[in-house]
Parts: structure tokens; C-alpha cells; sequence
């Protein structure tokens, strides 16, 4: 009976150290770094009118031509991950890029890209180069 009591009691403490432990390092974490994700930023995009993908049109041949340029994209190996993940946005023929990238070159190659894909549409660049 003793025994169970000791195993009971050092499970107990253990979870409860093991729990206080996880908070510290998410607590830390959080601290300094902000969330992976774009949420906060996407929100004040989408505020400040914006578009988002949520701005995607359903129309058939701009979800087309979405889909080719994000293609181009993401086959081209000399671009970073994050210029391979701008937001590429189409609608009513018009494609609209934005995000970040890591520099003028990769900006240069992107708008190139959907130059060859895009031939005929028109296009809205709001890339942004990230300065060092």
C-alpha cells in the first residue's frame, strides 16, 4: 500500500513539474518569436483592403492561370522558399503577387516567370524585398 502511495505521489510530481517546464518553454518561446504563421499580418492586410487569397475569384480561368503561375513557381529551383510562396492572387484576369523575398534578384526572376506564364494578363506586383 505504501508503495502505491509513493508511486501515486512521485507520478503527480513528476507531471506536474514535466507541465510547468512545457509552459516555461512556450512561455520563452513566444517571448522571442512570433507565431510561424501570417495571421496578424493578413488580418491588417485584409483591413487595410488589401487582397488576400480569400480575393481568389472562382472563375475558371483565373484559378487557371493561379495555379500555372504558382507552378512556375515552386518548379523554379533557384528561388527561396519564400519566393516560392508569395500569395499569388487572381481575379477578373488580373493576377496580384505579394509577400516577401529574400532579394532584388528573386523579385526580378518571380515577375519574370509570370511574364512567361501570364503573357496576356495583367499584373499588380506588391512583392517586397526583405532588407537585411
Amino acid at each position: 500500500m505504501k508503495f502505491h502511495l509513493f508511486v501515486g505521489a512521485l507520478s503527480l510530481t513528476l507531471a506536474a513539474g514535466l507541465s510547468q517546464v512545457h509552459a516555461d518553454e512556450t512561455h520563452d518561446k513566444n517571448a522571442e518569436h512570433p507565431k510561424a504563421d501570417n495571421t496578424a499580418r493578413n488580418k491588417g492586410d485584409a483591413d487595410a483592403g488589401s487582397l488576400t487569397p480569400l480575393d481568389q475569384s472562382n472563375d475558371a480561368n483565373d484559378i487557371s492561370l493561379t495555379s500555372r503561375v504558382r507552378e512556375a513557381l515552386v518548379d523554379d529551383d533557384s528561388l527561396g522558399t519564400d519566393a516560392k510562396n508569395v500569395k499569388v492572387i487572381t481575379a477578373g484576369g488580373v493576377v496580384t503577387l505579394r509577400g516577401p523575398v529574400a532579394s532584388a534578384a528573386e523579385h526580378t526572376k518571380i515577375l519574370e516567370i509570370v511574364a512567361r506564364v501570364a503573357s496576356a494578363a495583367k499584373v499588380q506586383d506588391q512583392i517586397e524585398v526583405k532588407v537585411p
